[in-house]
């Protein structure tokens, strides 16, 4: 799937991606809520792309646009926000399990099998 993946990405795009996940995983390995959401191990990924989803949106671009142009005033609209957009993309993810299983208790195995196979990116919009 390589090919598939990589076909028509560039640098910038990347990068971008790779700043995105950095900053996710530091907040899942070291969260700055006493706190966290039960669900915060296993949705690295999903936060990682609901955050780049904002990003985008608010810097007016397509992610097709994001090059080297336009790569520094898109990395400094995330350095400023990201808080906000981790926030954001938590809530979300909060409420689409909420959806899909109520306002019930969910067990950790139920979580993980939840995000691996995928059942959050119907109820998520990206």
């Amino acid at each position: 799937m390589y090919d598939d993946i990589f076909k028509d990405l560039n640098a910038a795009q990347a990068v971008l991606a790779v700043l995105i996940f950095r900053e996710v995983e530091n907040e899942r390995k070291r969260p700055a809520s006493q706190s966290p959401p039960p669900f915060l191990p296993y949705a690295s990924h999903y936060i990682a792309m609901l955050i780049g989803s904002d990003l985008l949106k608010q810097g007016g671009l397509r992610f097709e646009e994001v090059s080297h142009d336009n790569f520094q005033k898109i990395t400094k609209l995330f350095s400023q926000n990201v808080i906000s957009y981790h926030e954001k993309a938590v809530l979300k993810i909060q409420e689409a399990l909420t959806t899909l299983y109520g306002k019930r208790e969910i067990s950790l195995q139920q979580l993980s099998a939840t995000f691996r196979r995928g059942d959050l990116l119907e109820e998520l919009e990206f």
